[in-house]
């Protein structure tokens, strides 16, 4: 998800989101957190979550927990984006060496 912080509460929403990401990880299923900031834009975070499985995703979406995160993106000084990608194969430099040989 990408949310844009308010400057006056900037410091604030990033604390509550490094609270939330270290609860989180520590969740069963739960693969990691990850927030990062984009470059050009200083008050822009990207807040991502990896899964084991489909149903710990869920299971995490309906904890009390989950509120929280709901609370803090609705603090974002714009509509925040929120996606959800499903990966079903994911591969390696083994892609790069295939593509480049087979030309």
């Amino acid at each position: 998800m990408i949310v844009v912080l308010p400057g006056s509460r900037r410091k604030e929403i990033l604390e509550a989101l490094r609270r939330f990401k270290q609860s989180t990880e520590i969740s069963g299923g739960c693969i990691g957190c990850h927030i990062s900031r984009e470059v050009d834009k200083r008050n822009t975070i990207i807040y991502w979550e990896e899964w084991q499985t489909r149903q710990d995703l869920e299971r995490h979406i309906h904890s009390p927990k989950y509120r929280q995160l709901l609370e803090i993106i609705e603090l974002s000084a714009q509509k925040p984006e929120i996606k959800f990608l499903t990966i079903t194969n994911i591969e390696g430099l083994e892609v790069v060496e295939t593509v480049r040989i087979a030309r």
